[in-house]
């Protein structure tokens, strides 16, 4: 038979190990899977229907991303959190969004720039609240998820977007140990708010390095204030 001459689309099959990690780590962001919690692999296997090799593989993937972590004898459980690496978790999250965000600035269209602005002022309603959920839900992933599509630069854009949801975990996980300054997030927002509209870079990276406890020449940022314990 001649081949056809008219292209036929063929659809592309996800591998087991893909769907497997996708579906671990939804189950790890809903808090199915608590922080700490142990993964065992036979478990796994049962409720995924997946064999073990590419529930092993997702699970790898998830250690590298930073949403699990597998000790010796292949024993593996899902994050918890550590107020050391929350601060450079907070730090790399401003790297990584403010590098986006910086870039996608003068490419923005005025529909971008208006829809930045609008979760903008959403994150500074969460800050009015005192909301620290919905903060991180509308910041840490609404906001950042938006500014990294529009990044113009596909490396920071494909770097970001791997990196910021396991982030953005293990700062949300831990905000019972953390008190937010609620005073400083609205004077930072207000003013990315601000940058964003003007196309100011150098008061948006300020804003951002305030935000997010990144070291600038001119300033130094206050010590996180932790809770007390409740143990």
């Amino acid at each position: 038979m001649p081949a056809p001459t008219t292209r036929r689309p063929v659809a592309k099959r996800r591998l087991l190990k893909d769907e497997a990690h996708d579906a671990i780590q939804a189950a790890i962001l809903d808090g199915t899977f608590a922080p700490g919690e142990k993964l065992d692999d036979q478990a796994l296997t049962q409720w995924l229907g997946i064999s073990r090799s590419p529930i092993r593989e997702a699970l790898n993937l998830l250690a590298s991303e930073g949403f699990v972590e597998i000790q010796a004898q292949s024993s593996t459980s899902v994050v918890t959190p550590d107020p050391e690496q929350i601060e450079y978790a907070t730090q790399a999250l401003g790297v990584l969004v403010g590098g986006a965000l910086q870039l996608a600035i003068p490419a923005f269209t005025e529909a971008e720039r208006a829809e930045t602005v609008r979760l903008i002022e959403a994150g500074l309603l969460s800050v009015e609240r005192r909301d620290a959920r919905e903060y991180y839900s509308v910041m840490g992933v609404g906001f950042a998820e938006y500014v990294i599509a529009h990044c113009p630069n596909p490396i920071v854009a494909g770097i970001a977007g791997n990196s910021v949801p396991a982030l953005v975990f293990r700062i949300r996980i831990a905000g019972d140990l953390r008190t937010p300054n609620w005073d400083l997030l609205a004077s930072g927002w207000t003013r990315v708010r601000f940058a964003v509209l003007e196309g100011d870079l150098e008061s948006a990276e300020r804003a951002f390095a305030e935000l997010y406890r990144l070291p600038l020449a001119s300033a130094e940022w206050a010590p996180a204030q932790w809770a007390e314990s409740r143990g």
